[in-house]
C-alpha cells in the first residue's frame, strides 16, 4: 500500500512537472552552431540573431541639447530674477553673485552638450579656428591669395634642368 501511494506520488509529481516544463516556449534561435560544424567544420552555420532596432543617433542628440537648453534657460531666469532682487535693493554682492552663477549655469551647459555632434561647430571652437584662418578677411590678403606667384628661377628643378640650354 505504501508502494502505490508513493508511485501515485511521483506519477503526479511528473505529470505535473510535464506540463509545467510544456508550458515553456520553445525556443526559436539557435546560437550556437551544431556539433559538427563547431568541431568538424561540416553543416550550416549557426542562424544569427536579428538585429535591434537601429538608433536614431540625431534624434537622441537633439532632445539631449533641447533639455540641457532648457535647463539653461531655467537657470538662467534665476539669474535674472536675482539680479531684479539685487537691483530693487541695491545688493552688490548679490549681483556678482548672480553673475558667477549664470557663469557656472553656462559652463556646466557647455560640459553637458560638449559630446554631442553639432557642439563641435560651436562659435570658437577649433573648427571656427581653423576656418578663419582658411577665410580671408582683408581685401589686399584676397588680392595676394588670387595673384599667380613667379616661379623661382634661382630654384633648379629637374623640368628646368631639361629646358636649360648648356653651351
Amino acid at each position: 500500500m505504501k508502494r502505490t501511494c508513493v508511485g501515485a506520488a511521483l506519477l503526479a509529481l511528473a505529470t505535473a512537472a510535464g506540463t509545467l516544463r510544456a508550458a515553456d516556449p520553445p525556443s526559436d534561435i539557435q546560437t550556437k552552431p551544431s556539433w559538427l560544424k563547431r568541431n568538424l567544420g561540416i553543416g550550416p552555420d549557426a542562424p544569427q540573431p536579428a538585429p535591434g532596432p537601429r538608433r536614431d543617433l540625431a534624434a537622441e542628440a537633439v532632445s539631449a541639447r533641447a533639455a540641457a537648453e532648457e535647463t539653461l534657460d531655467r537657470r538662467q531666469r534665476v539669474c535674472d530674477e536675482l539680479r531684479r532682487i539685487a537691483a530693487d535693493t541695491n545688493n552688490n554682492e548679490l549681483f556678482t553673485r548672480a553673475d558667477k552663477l549664470e557663469q557656472m549655469a553656462f559652463e556646466v551647459y557647455k560640459q553637458q552638450t560638449a559630446h554631442l555632434p553639432s557642439a563641435r561647430m560651436a562659435p570658437g571652437g577649433a573648427d571656427a579656428r581653423k576656418l578663419d584662418r582658411q577665410l580671408v578677411t582683408s581685401p589686399a590678403a584676397a588680392v595676394d591669395r588670387l595673384t599667380a606667384s613667379k616661379p623661382d628661377e634661382s630654384v633648379k628643378t629637374q623640368a628646368n634642368a631639361f629646358r636649360e640650354v648648356k653651351p
